[in-house]
């Protein structure tokens, strides 16, 4: 079933290796119709203090608040392992800060997030004359 998703839904196994390797991880909460995935929340990084918390809603009726249910699931589990249960988002998707707010969580504080957009590939590595 985790299989299944769609390619643009794959990046919430990929830290676990797959759809197998998350399955096999125990760390997933997932709802089900008639064979079909409604709602998946997961471990998506886990720390030694924290585990953050991922979600992927499939098609389906969103009144039923299935994700909801799968997130607070899994929040449990995780306080279960004696870990913290912690989510991030981008700023922008409303939709996981308005999920994450209802499952009861609160920002702590916002973060600032560096990326490097290219590397430059023409430069030499830096070589050191070592003297004995």
């Amino acid at each position: 079933m985790l299989a299944d998703l769609p390619a643009e839904a794959s990046w919430i196994h990929a830290t676990w290796g797959g759809p197998d390797g998350l399955a096999a991880s125990g760390t997933a909460w997932g709802a089900v119709r008639r064979g079909r995935l409604l709602g998946l929340a997961c471990t998506h990084i886990l720390g030694s203090r924290y585990e953050d918390v991922a979600v992927v809603a499939g098609p389906g009726p969103r009144g039923e608040h299935v994700t909801l249910a799968c997130v607070d699931a899994l929040c449990r589990d995780i306080a279960g392992r004696g870990h913290t249960p912690s989510w991030s988002c981008r700023r922008e998707d409303r939709t996981q800060r308005l999920l994450a707010w209802q499952a009861g969580f609160r920002i702590a504080r916002e973060r600032v997030h560096y990326t490097i957009e290219r590397i430059a590939r023409d430069t030499a590595p830096v070589r050191a004359a070592v003297r004995a």
